[in-house]
C-alpha cells in the first residue's frame, strides 16, 4: 500500500480515538456535569490544525487523481470537498461554542450537547464513508504509478497529537486517551 494511504488510515484511527474523548466530555455535559473546557479547546485546535492543514489536502490529492483517472467513479462517490467544508464549518462552530463556554457565557446545555453530537456523528460518518467507499475505490482504480506520484507529493508531516513525542499543547488529550485505554 502507498505511504499516503497508510498515513490516512492511521489518521482515521487516531481521529476516532479523539472523538471518543469528545464524546465522554459531551456525555458529562449532557448529564449535568462540567466538561474539561481546556480539553475541549485542545480538541478543536487539533481538528482545525492537523486534519484541515495536512490530512484533508492529502485526501483531496488522492480524490483528484481518482477523478482524473475515473471520473465516473468520483461522480458516483460524490464530492469529497463538500464534506471537508462541512466538517470545517462544524469544527469552527464547535470552537466558537467552546470559547463562549470558557468565557462563562450562559447558554442552555441542550444545543451545546446537540452540536457536539452532530460534530461527532458527522465526523464518524465521514470517516466511515472514506474507509468503505472512497479509499477502496481509489485503491481499486489507481495504478502503481499513480500511487508513486501521490507519495512524491505526500509530505510526511508528523501528527502533532499522536506522533511520538507529541507536542505539549496536546498533552491533556493524550493523557485522557491513555487513561481511558487503561480503564478499559
Amino acid at each position: 500500500m502507498a505511504a499516503i494511504m497508510d498515513t490516512l488510515h492511521d489518521d482515521h484511527e487516531n481521529i476516532l480515538k479523539l472523538l471518543v474523548v469528545l464524546e465522554r466530555q459531551c456525555d458529562s455535559l449532557d448529564e449535568g456535569g462540567n466538561p474539561d473546557y481546556d480539553l475541549l479547546e485542545e480538541i478543536v485546535e487539533y481538528c482545525l490544525a492537523y486534519p484541515d492543514i495536512y490530512h484533508h489536502p492529502w485526501e483531496d490529492a488522492v480524490y483528484e487523481r481518482l477523478q482524473s483517472k475515473s471520473p465516473e467513479v468520483t461522480k458516483e462517490l460524490g464530492a469529497l470537498q463538500e464534506q471537508h467544508d462541512a466538517l470545517q464549518q462544524l469544527t469552527r462552530r464547535l470552537g466558537d461554542t467552546v470559547r463562549e463556554l470558557e468565557g462563562e457565557v450562559v447558554m442552555p446545555r441542550e444545543p451545546v450537547v446537540q452540536l457536539m453530537r452532530d460534530f461527532i456523528d458527522f465526523y464518524r460518518g465521514h470517516i466511515d464513508w472514506e474507509e468503505t467507499a472512497f479509499f477502496p475505490a481509489a485503491e481499486r482504480c489507481l495504478a502503481a504509478e499513480d500511487w508513486e506520484r501521490l507519495d512524491e507529493l505526500f509530505d510526511s508531516q508528523q501528527d502533532p497529537l499522536f506522533a511520538s513525542p507529541a507536542k505539549d499543547q496536546y498533552l491533556a488529550i493524550r493523557n485522557d486517551i491513555r487513561r481511558a485505554a487503561e480503564a478499559d
